[in-house]
């Protein structure tokens, strides 16, 4: 339903966002992000010593030239933003076409057996992994999720740590619900289903809940 439905997003925050990618471009001057074009960019601002730790241009390789204070440490940090840039500027070409954010995910295919992000198939250049977003508050902005008129909320509640809840919100009565062996979703699921908590542990119950 999400994936056809959509979710709202901020035209407007989506237009800065693409103007400061656009910026991060240097205006077309940014330095090459293609792999083996990267690879001679680098060299090229590396002394004969340096040229040997530029094996590839992997992430991870990249982050590691980075931390050098010399001009193949600069190229580096330039080529890691100009590829963020680039990601980021795909994406938002993607909702600036559909005008909503329509997450797509493989329910079975991912190793650990769990739903993964994306697919190779959809809108241009294969659809957007909702798993994968950028988590720069800024970015994150363009993702406001409710219409207008309507509040946006969610969880993962059977994740919930209420042991950790317990500990930040300092309350005296889910402590004792807690030290007395009740499950916090079992008393919630009392009232969702109008039943005491003992019916809500019965296994008739267990059985409708599950299914």
């Amino acid at each position: 339903n999400c994936r056809w439905l959509g979710f709202d997003i901020d035209l407007d925050q989506l237009g800065k966002r693409a103007q400061f990618n656009f910026d991060r471009l240097q205006g077309g001057n940014a330095p090459p992000t293609a792999p083996a074009a990267v690879k001679d960019y680098l060299k090229q601002h590396a002394s004969d010593m340096e040229c040997i730790l530029i094996k590839d241009t992997s992430k991870d390789t990249l982050l590691a030239l980075a931390n050098l204070s010399s001009p193949l440490g600069a190229a580096a940090k330039e080529v890691i933003e100009a590829r963020k840039a680039e990601k980021e500027l795909d994406v938002l070409n993607k909702l600036a076409i559909t005008k909503r954010f329509f997450p797509d995910f493989k329910v079975i295919g991912a190793r650990s057996f769990r739903m993964s992000g994306g697919s190779d198939e959809g809108i241009i250049g294969g659809s957007i992994n909702p798993q994968g977003i950028n988590r720069e508050p800024e970015f994150r902005k363009i993702f406001t999720f409710a219409d207008e008129g309507t509040t946006f909320s969610g969880g993962d509640f059977d994740g919930f740590e209420v042991t950790i809840a317990d500990a930040v919100y300092n309350d005296a009565t889910l402590h004792a619900q807690l030290i007395e062996g009740r499950n916090f979703h079992g008393i919630l699921g009392s009232f969702i289903y109008d039943k005491t908590y003992d019916e809500e542990f019965s296994e008739k119950i267990k059985k409708e809940i599950q299914n």
